[in-house]
């Protein structure tokens, strides 16, 4: 059991659609972490809905969610960014570093998550710039969402709210 995360108040967000998705490992490591979920769970299964983690609708999504019911992490599967095409280990691990920073870190059920290893070409100085900027454009956008969802004032979410 990962101390770290036991007794947390999580979202879960999937890729993938509901009907094809086998919920049984994540529903297992959320039991054996004893964490409680807030919420229905959010699937991501949107085609061509972009290549970056919390760009997607269904990631903002679950973002927004977890920030008014102030939840501890976002559970999500080791495919969670290799799914999109997102498969730079280095655009991983800065949206994992994003996440740290707003205080909903990313939790994979196994610890890991699906990159490639080794890139067929190396990424030059201006290609890696790209990639910051990004993040950067990012970070921003989420911030001022958690910001103007925390200034909300708290509604009860009835049958109707989604998530």
């Amino acid at each position: 059991m990962n101390q770290d995360i036991v007794s947390k108040k999580s979202v879960v967000l999937v890729r993938g659609n509901p009907d094809d998705h086998n919920p049984d490992p994540i529903q297992h490591f959320i039991n054996q972490n004893q964490i409680e979920v807030l919420g229905e769970w959010f699937y991501d299964w949107r085609p061509g809905d972009g290549d970056w983690a919390f760009r997607r609708y269904e990631d903002r999504l679950a973002f927004t969610k977890g920030v008014e019911r102030e939840v501890n992490c976002i559970i999500v599967e080791p495919n969670f960014f290799f799914s999109i095409g997102q498969t730079s280990r280095f655009q991983q691990r800065l949206i994992m570093q994003m996440m740290e920073k707003l205080n909903m870190p990313l939790v994979s059920i196994t610890g890991t998550f699906d990159s490639l290893s080794y890139q067929h070409s190396t990424p030059d100085d201006d290609q890696l710039f790209e990639v910051v900027v990004d993040y950067e454009k990012l970070r921003n956008q989420l911030s001022k969402l958690r910001r103007k969802t925390q200034n909300q004032p708290k509604r009860n979410c009835g049958s109707e709210g989604s998530g």
